[in-house]
């Protein structure tokens, strides 16, 4: 008989792999997340969050703590070499 210690094998420790992992543990599946990487992400894997991304943060009740530890970014601009290779305007998104 072969037994397994996980229900779901989550290929991916990313924010996409560690929130599925964190919601199938809350409802009770034993979950188990890898990652190819051999540690701690040194380099930024996200430069924030999108609107779609707050919608399912506050299906899960957490919307409310990442907006108020969060900061709002209204306009980017984006640099190499000390030349500005694109400038976003955010608040006119509503």
């Amino acid at each position: 008989m072969n037994t397994t210690d996980c229900q779901v094998l989550v290929v991916g420790a990313g924010p996409t792999g560690l929130v599925l992992g964190a919601e199938l543990l809350a409802r009770g599946i034993r979950t188990r997340v890898i990652d190819k990487g051999d540690g701690v992400a040194l380099q930024t894997r996200a430069i924030g969050i999108h609107a779609r991304t707050l919608e399912v943060l506050d299906m899960m009740g957490l919307a409310d703590r990442f907006v108020e530890r969060g900061q709002v970014v209204r306009h980017l601009r984006m640099y190499s070499e000390g030349r500005c290779l694109v400038s976003l305007e955010f608040a006119r998104c509503g």
